[in-house]
């Protein structure tokens, strides 16, 4: 992985050194959140169940391997957004949405995500939404050539931004292989002489490193603007009420849920209506994924994954 002064030479100009060097500085708490951030209650499975007893305790029961079956089926969902602010231009664009990928979980788990992936047609845009790693400390070199195998299947132009498993050092080689990486940044899509905005933030929760008002450096009054959060926490900034959709991950919709669907845990200081699926917050139109893959343990039960196909569309006139 890259030094600091590699970090600093490829980011401290778009993001100025002082930021740099605070996520860096974050990063090397092992994991630790930053000050304001940490709560018992954030990360519960750690302390209560732990993956190894919660493991053998579904070994135990026989239902290990139905969940580990249950992880790599990953479906395609489809969400409409309706805006009246959407430019005539991007009316009907289709936006991929993978998240929480934590692709280095397994082997079968790579094989499938790509399979799935490179099945998809039709999009316009991919964006990723944070958590690329299984872990949150060790060697990085097996997710980033998983990432890189990833970008071979995706067809079309892909955003991303990172999530609280994520380190900056990774994003020489994730630009490098071809990912646009947004870091309270934006840039646009353009159709027909017309413009749709994209800002990406930083991790908003373990990080405390989103910058909303960074991110909208450069973007007109008026656009129409799309955000990319990895964390639905996102919805406690009041500067949120600029942004027409939001698209989030992080709670991988609760990943093992009593029956019905319902999250005993989503790790998200935020309301468990934005968790998990379509949320509105005024004239905000959100969309929480459950993530393609799994954290702690490579099981799921009644939240399957899934990758989302966001379709814009213009109403009104």
């Amino acid at each position: 992985m890259p030094g600091d002064e590699e970090v600093l030479a490829h980011l401290g100009p778009r993001l100025g050194p002082a930021a740099v060097r605070s996520r860096l500085d974050a990063e090397r708490g092992e994991g630790r959140p930053v000050a304001g951030r940490s709560s018992p209650f954030a990360y519960i499975e750690k302390w209560i169940l732990g993956p190894s007893l919660l493991r053998g305790a579904l070994k135990l029961s026989g239902l290990y391997a139905r969940g580990r079956a249950n992880a790599l089926d990953i479906g395609v969902v489809q969400n409409r957004f309706e805006s009246g602010r959407l430019p005539v231009g991007l009316h009907g664009v289709r936006v991929l949405q993978l998240s929480d990928l934590h692709i280095d979980a397994s082997k079968e788990f790579e094989d499938s995500l790509v399979q799935t992936v490179s099945e998809v047609e039709g999009y316009d845009l991919c964006v990723i939404t944070g958590d690329l790693r299984f872990h949150t400390h060790g060697d990085a070199g097996p997710t980033l050539a998983a990432m890189r195998r990833l970008r071979s299947a995706l067809k079309r132009r892909c955003l991303l931004v990172l999530g609280n498993h994520d380190s900056l050092r990774w994003v020489p080689a994730l630009e490098g292989a071809g990912y646009e990486v947004l870091i309270n940044e934006a840039t646009h899509i353009e159709r027909d002489g017309e413009r749709l905005w994209i800002a990406g933030v930083d991790d908003a929760g373990y990080f405390g490193a989103c910058d909303l008002a960074a991110a909208g450096t450069g973007v007109p009054d008026g656009a129409c603007q799309l955000l990319l959060s990895h964390s639905p926490e996102i919805v406690h900034d009041a500067r949120l009420e600029g942004y027409d959709f939001v698209l989030c991950g992080h709670s991988h919709g609760g990943q093992i849920n009593l029956p019905g669907g319902w999250p005993p845990v989503t790790n998200s200081r935020c309301a468990r209506r934005y968790c998990k699926g379509r949320w509105r917050k005024g004239q905000v139109q959100g969309y929480t994924t459950h993530g393609a893959g799994t954290s702690l343990l490579d099981v799921r039960f009644n939240c399957p994954p899934e990758i989302a196909v966001h379709h814009l569309h213009r109403v009104g006139s």
